[in-house]
């Protein structure tokens, strides 16, 4: 028997099975968002993971608004969006493998506007696990920060302050 681990993603949570949440371990090992978390960190995700499958030109969330999850793209690709004096402006593309949302731990509106730019497919994991998981791990969440080249719209609040 074969199992996509996305399928096993794709149930809620409590209703996993050991050797389904093992899956989802080995899964999330290997993306790039990921990859430098500890497995105890892992396993914690795990438990509170869930799927989410959106058509491109979904507005994920809006400037201003309160986060209430965090995103970590499994495929697709989203539209970072800056509303400034100058109007509005992609600043990034994330693609996948990348995070983003992080900052709904501060409790701190949105910084920019997220919009699906294809079809996508995220693990999402709601704000109160989040935070949970946070408080948690919170020196190993460190690691879940992005590189350069993928920057978490919630990071480049400071950077887009400067732009508009």
């Amino acid at each position: 028997m074969v199992v996509n681990w996305v399928d096993c993603l794709k149930k809620r949570p409590k209703d996993r099975s050991g050797l389904e949440l093992e899956i989802l371990l080995c899964s999330l090992k290997e993306l790039t968002a990921l990859k430098a978390c500890p497995e105890e960190l892992l396993k914690g995700i795990c438990q509170y993971a869930t799927h989410e499958s959106l058509k491109g030109g979904v507005k994920l969330f809006h400037t201003g608004e309160n986060g209430t999850k965090w995103y970590v793209i499994l495929s697709g690709s989203v539209y970072v969006i800056n509303s400034g004096s100058k109007g509005e402006k992609v600043v990034h593309i994330l693609e996948e493998g990348s995070d983003f949302g992080a900052g709904i731990r501060h409790n701190t509106p949105r910084s920019v506007t997220v919009i699906t730019k294809e079809h996508c497919q995220f693990l999402l994991v709601d704000k109160k696990d989040f935070k949970m998981l946070f408080d948690k791990y919170s020196s190993e969440f460190v690691k879940i920060s992005p590189d350069n080249n993928k920057p978490d719209p919630e990071y480049l609040e400071a950077a887009l302050k400067n732009d508009g």
